[in-house]
């Protein structure tokens, strides 16, 4: 929220600032702060309404899937599922933290526009009127263009929609299709050796990856234990975590093979029960599917996080549901199998909520919150860096050293630095005059810091830290470098012309 960019009048800077690859989500932060400015209860209630029309996206998509798979049940009865699946997604705990965590509100909205583009997408092929087919397509198209410029896992729709046509077609559009897959693999195998190719790769590399983060076969492999986490989380949603600590896997060890064998197993039975259990089948498609960009081989600094399994939550949703539809179909007590349902759905739905409600209250607190959150992960970088931030907060400030410090140690052991954590670190030795204490670490995390101007800010605060010994001199000459790197910095002007005063009034 003190995002500079955000708290401008016009959209000039969040155009011009890195911020276009997600203008959509951007564009409605700064709608907020336009409107309500820092008032956090209006940036909340946008994020409930961008739930709730989720939810409504939710019940006519599971509506959509169980008509098309059911045309021989009434339309009342594809209407209950429908409502039970959109009921528990929506009061799912896991689902809450994109919710509370307001600039989450990208991962809300980005699965907001997913849900829309399959349903108009699947409404423009189904349609049989022309002009039905046109305003469906258009709405699709917009859909599409609102969800590329709102968050990079949005391509995700992309390959459910090839595989929702590739498993749905027959004849002569099948025989495209595979005709296009061979294709195009055949035409990466022949021309990805050749030399020109080489500058392709590497602009696909880093646009395909996260600064600091870790190799993708690692990634990958990680990503294999991750997914069943998330699995287990959905089915049994304790404890609920913002941060989840996963050790990395470099290797493909037994734990690795065990999990990605668990994981071959459960989609080649989805697609054998296609035919007999299609909602199953097609959930379990949507879970992975959803999870093919932050959960493959596109390395994120971030190896696991509870909001990404917002989207993919709706897959394991609809195939739960349609192993209970399947029981209750076969079910020879109907009347009683009903009960039962309604019964089961109220005890999940009342559950959700009340975990839901509490994970809501933990955020009202953000020391006892990050507190939690150490105890189920002690050595997560971010957790240790948070916990600090709210210690110094409350003036708890050898505390609060202590854990930011251990951050900074986390984060070096793989070769990177926090910027904002080693800012917060050395305002909380300053506090306590500890000012040789500062300048090692800055010197050391220099090495890790390229920005011109982050470097400028680092060199600034150190120099603080020499004013504050009595080395004038020593700090002029770090002030210099900053302005040098950075000319805007202001808090580095300051410091100078201090210095200068300081030097003349010693002449």
């Amino acid at each position: 929220m003190n995002n500079q960019a955000l708290h401008s009048e016009s959209l000039e800077m969040l155009l011009q600032g890195g911020y276009l690859s997600r203008i959509t989500g951007y564009f409605t932060l700064w709608l907020n702060y336009q409107f309500t400015g820092l008032d956090v209860t209006w940036y909340h209630a946008v994020n409930v309404l961008i739930h709730a029309l989720n939810t409504l996206a939710v019940f006519f998509l599971s509506k959509l899937f169980i008509s098309h798979f059911s045309k021989d049940t009434k339309a009342t009865e594809h209407a209950f599922w429908a409502l039970i699946i959109a009921a528990l997604w929506a009061l799912h705990p896991l689902n809450s933290q994109p919710v509370i965590y307001i600039v989450q509100r990208l991962g809300s909205l980005v699965a907001l526009f997913v849900f829309l583009t399959v349903i108009f997408y699947i409404k423009a092929r189904l349609s049989t009127e022309l002009t039905s087919k046109l305003i469906f397509t258009l709405l699709t198209l917009l859909c599409v263009i609102a969800g590329i410029f709102t968050k990079q896992n949005f391509f995700v729709v992309f390959l459910f929609l090839f595989c929702w046509e590739w498993l749905q077609s027959k004849g002569k559009l099948r025989c495209y299709l595979n005709r296009l897959m061979l294709g195009g693999a055949i035409l990466v195998v022949l021309i990805a050796p050749f030399p020109f190719m080489e500058a392709f790769w590497e602009k696909l590399d880093n646009f395909t990856r996260d600064p600091g983060a870790t190799d993708r076969v690692s990634y990958f492999y990680t990503q294999g234990i991750v997914l069943w986490d998330y699995i287990a989380r959905f089915v049994f949603p304790h404890p609920l975590q913002l941060e989840i600590f996963v050790p990395l896997r470099d290797s493909f060890d037994p734990l690795v093979a065990l999990a990605f064998t668990a994981h071959l197993a459960l989609i080649a039975t989805a697609l054998k029960l296609r035919a007999t259990i299609p909602l199953f089948c097609w959930g379990v498609l949507f879970f992975y599917i959803s999870h093919s960009v932050e959960s493959f081989i596109f390395p994120i600094k971030d190896l696991a996080f509870e909001h990404r399994t917002y989207l993919g939550n709706f897959g394991l949703m609809l195939a739960v549901t349609g192993l209970a539809r399947y029981w209750f179909d076969a079910s020879p007590n109907r009347i009683v199998t009903s009960y039962i349902t309604v019964l089961a759905t109220l005890i999940v739905g009342l559950t959700g909520a009340t975990l839901t409600y509490q994970r809501a209250i933990q955020w009202q607190d953000p020391l006892t919150f990050y507190e939690r959150e150490l105890k189920y992960s002690p050595e997560h970088i971010r957790t240790n860096a948070s916990y600090g931030t709210e210690l110094a907060k409350a003036g708890r400030l050898e505390e609060a050293e202590k854990y930011l410090k251990e951050s900074i140690e986390l984060n070096m052991a793989q070769g990177t630095i926090s910027f904002g954590v080693l800012n917060a670190y050395m305002n909380v030795l300053y506090q306590q005059q500890k000012y040789q204490q500062a300048a090692p670490v800055v010197m050391m995390a220099l090495r890790h810091v390229h920005y011109p101007e982050r470097r400028s800010i680092l060199l600034s605060n150190l120099a603080v830290g020499y004013i504050y010994m009595g080395y004038c001199d020593f700090a002029l000459g770090l002030l210099e470098q900053a302005l040098k790197l950075y000319p805007a910095n202001q808090d580095a002007a300051n410091n100078r012309n201090y210095c200068l005063k300081i030097q003349s009034g010693n002449q």
